[in-house]
């Protein structure tokens, strides 16, 4: 019998790395290892009473229908007024998609947008998502360094650079884009005739600074522009799958064509959950917020003093953006000996495209055990430092 060939499409992927690891984590949790997780911001905190409340009643009444591709009326309903009140932008049903998470959003709408060969611009350091998802579209990413996100109307782009695709607030950094820093996105965007891919994944978790929608700045742009969301981070939902896009009906119509072939609708019960939850008036992101700003604060004056770790302290997001070229620029190392030693898993840098940097969660643990996370690292730098 012959050896099975896998396609050329998919020969040279890999599942992202930091989906590898957190699997890695748990076989090795399921094998009775105590280790500390803080590679995926998975928030510890319960999502909202009317989410769990909806999700229940719709198992115990029987009513886990197939909804329509793009998301249940209800529901589409609930993220039109909510996209009106809180992001200040006007939709009709026919603009929006719900997806299976914001990553799938994402997939669908470079997958509409781009031909194979074309090149999509990118903030670096990037999400890896974002470079595994062209890979498999083969398009090429053109990453712009954050630091150069002030003056990027000065960067020049070819005639295959057809999409702009950004976060924001920033993961891995946390930074929340000023006014002055959109609009020259904007401008960007306009003057290389790109279309925009926002996503705005983390726009409840904003500690400091004003978190802008960027197609609230310039309504002539929103036909060339998609907008995506996640309750994932704003409602502690990682497990639920649930996200949404809002764009032209021509672009929200194509990314439904394309989902209908591979997952159909979102899975109803996440949808009810999630129609409860914006239809509830509460202060649970309020509370969420609250929280894990007291982590962040009270963990970042700890990190502070470990002398080889610069990092500043993040405006939003549930992550600290650690740069450890001081102790060493192999982040990937690091990271494997700090599991190995200390029984800590935290995300090397390199999948972001900046080896020499780690991405620590800390939406994940109570405050008791980041700090105890900290004097591990603090402890784990000093014996590295002696083996180099």
């Amino acid at each position: 019998m012959k050896t099975t060939q896998l396609s050329d499409r998919v020969s040279s992927w890999l599942i992202l790395p930091n989906a590898a690891l957190h699997g890695k984590i748990l076989e090795m949790q399921n094998a009775g290892e105590e280790i500390i997780d803080l590679i995926i911001g998975i928030s510890n905190l319960p999502i909202p009473d009317a989410g769990k409340k909806a999700a229940i009643a719709a198992i115990t009444e029987n009513n886990t229908p197939y909804t329509a591709v793009s998301g249940d009326s209800e529901l589409k309903r609930a993220i039109q007024q909510k996209l009106k009140k809180q992001n200040n932008r006007k939709s009709e049903l026919e603009n929006i998609i719900v997806t299976t998470g914001a990553k799938q959003a994402i997939f669908q709408a470079l997958y509409v947008l781009t031909n194979p060969g074309d090149k999509v611009a990118i903030i670096k350091p990037y999400w890896p998502a974002f470079t595994q998802i062209m890979k498999m579209l083969k398009i090429e990413p053109l990453p712009i360094d954050i630091d150069d996100v002030a003056s990027i109307e000065k960067i020049i782009v070819d005639a295959k650079t057809k999409v702009l695709l950004f976060d924001s607030p920033h993961n891995p950094s946390g930074k929340v884009f000023t006014r002055q820093e959109l609009l020259a996105i904007l401008s960007f965007a306009k003057k290389n005739n790109l279309f925009i891919i926002a996503d705005e994944s983390y726009e409840k978790l904003v500690y400091e600074g004003e978190q802008i929608s960027l197609a609230t700045l310039d309504k002539s742009m929103q036909d060339n522009m998609l907008t995506i969301f996640s309750v994932s981070q704003s409602y502690s939902m990682m497990g639920w799958r649930l996200g949404y896009a809002v764009g032209n009906e021509k672009i929200i119509s194509a990314m439904e064509a394309v989902q209908s072939a591979i997952t159909a609708a979102t899975p109803y019960i996440s949808q009810a959950a999630v129609t409860a939850i914006l239809n509830t008036n509460d202060t649970y992101v309020k509370n969420l917020v609250d929280e894990f700003k007291h982590r962040r604060d009270s963990v970042y004056k700890q990190l502070k003093k470990i002398d080889w770790i610069d990092l500043e302290l993040p405006a939003s997001g549930p992550y600290f953006w650690c740069n450890i070229k001081k102790l060493t620029p192999n982040s990937m190392e690091f990271s494997q000996k700090l599991l190995e030693e200390q029984k800590v898993a935290v995300m090397p840098g390199d999948p972001f495209g900046t080896p020499g940097w780690i991405r620590i969660a800390f939406n994940s643990q109570p405050i008791s055990v980041l700090e105890d996370v900290v004097r591990r690292v603090a402890h784990f730098g000093k014996t590295y430092e002696k083996k180099k």
